[in-house]
């Protein structure tokens, strides 16, 4: 039976700006990534010289292969174009990840919010039916820290100083450019000069997940292995479970609450958390963007993140704790610090502008907004493994 056409409303935010920079989007379930590809850089003015990918749930990316190619994304890449929306995004609630310019690591959330039934001979249309502040006024400004800084240059006009956005900021303010200003029909009417594709969905199958079967009664009945169930997923294409693969089991997450006590106290989190919060009323930081040595030692001992240092470090001693933090020259030197420092700076948990770094109470961050921000950790470690070299309470280091 033919599937009856629906569109997709998709929430995307900016992760990292604060205020949130989101758009409401709605778009055809049947069109490609690719389709949305295009609307999302409209909707947001990106200029679209820059590689992109989308990122899964599962870790699957969606891209244009060509471009990509040589590029290290773990399990490979599949063509954008050739991957209906409605199969990535099959559920309310799904997410998708997708980041703009590898450098500056724009990085936007996708959420589907609801699947909406389209009325018979309606047109495939792409609009924005909400979002919040401007388009981002500039590309190559060091992601969504630099358009912090932009905006905070914009905000004071007076503040003296020689900065590296200064020429930016003289156009926006010649211009006029509000960064609290959003017209949802100014974009719309951007949206409409787009013309969704179209791809052929895969009914209630996600995209590149291959095809699937449940193991029946009778396939457990000559189980030698002991763990099949009735109900197990199989692949279809083969004569049964493969002897060196074990089958998953439906996996039921705990409450809500616990999840986010649970992560609240991993180490390296509680310490970016409480980073953020020392950093409320403000911390001078370096041109390079990290504490000044006195400010370091001070936040060492007064948050004691040397308890993140291993057994056998000079940190675990009071003596030789001392000591070392009196020859400290530089925030960078101290990983105790510096990896907390660099989650919560990339996180967005501080925001770095005007020779200080800006934070907010730990209670002004928790819940849903934890949850996410943990979810995305994992994509922060990548990069800076990629870029810096893995930090030594990284999970994925810790789990490889």
């Amino acid at each position: 039976m033919e599937a009856v056409p629906s569109d997709l409303q998709l929430k995307i935010v900016l992760h990292g700006t604060r205020p949130p920079l989101w758009r409401r989007i709605v778009l055809p379930s049947d069109t490609s990534l690719g389709t949305l590809h295009d609307a999302i850089q409209v909707a947001f003015g990106w200029g679209g010289g820059h590689l992109h990918l989308f990122t899964d749930e599962f870790s699957r990316g969606y891209g244009n292969p060509a471009e990509l190619l040589g590029l290290d994304f773990g399990r490979g890449v599949d063509d954008e174009d050739a991957t209906a929306l409605g199969d990535v995004l099959a559920e309310e609630g799904a997410r998708l990840r997708y980041t703009y310019d590898f450098g500056d690591d724009w990085e936007h959330r996708i959420t589907l919010e609801k699947t909406l039934p389209r009325p018979t001979g309606a047109e495939r249309t792409v609009r924005c039916v909400g979002g919040r502040r401007a388009d981002v006024p500039a590309e190559d400004i060091g992601g969504a820290w630099g358009l912090a800084e932009v905006l905070e240059l914009l905000d004071h006009p007076d503040r003296g100083g020689v900065d590296a956005y200064g020429g930016l900021v003289a156009e926006l303010r010649a211009a006029g450019h509000d960064p609290a200003v959003f017209d949802p029909d100014k974009v719309t009417g951007r949206l409409a000069r787009l013309t969704p594709d179209t791809v052929s969905a895969r009914a209630g199958q996600p995209a590149g997940r291959g095809s699937a079967r449940q193991l029946t009664a009778e396939d457990v009945a000559s189980c030698t292995c002991g763990r099949c169930r009735v109900g197990d997923p199989v692949d279809a294409d083969g004569e049964g479970p493969a002897e060196d693969v074990p089958l998953l089991r439906p996996v039921t997450l705990a409450p809500r609450e616990d999840l986010v006590a649970a992560v609240r106290g991993v180490p390296l989190l509680d310490a970016a958390l409480r980073l953020s919060a020392w950093c409320g009323e403000g911390r001078q930081v370096t041109a390079g963007r990290v504490l000044r040595p006195a400010l370091a030692r001070t936040a060492i001992e007064e948050l004691r993140l040397w308890k993140l240092a291993d057994g056998d470090s000079p940190f675990a001693d009071a003596v030789s704790r001392a000591r070392v933090l009196k020859a400290l020259r530089s925030a960078k030197d101290a990983a105790v610090l510096d990896d907390p420092w660099w989650l919560a700076v990339e996180g967005g948990l501080i925001t770095i502008s005007g020779g200080r770094a800006w934070g907010g109470a730990v209670t002004d961050f928790d819940g849903e907004d934890l949850l996410e921000f943990w979810s995305a950790t994992v994509g922060i470690c990548w990069r800076r493994s990629a870029r810096r070299g893995c930090w030594t309470g990284c999970p994925v280091r810790r789990e490889n």
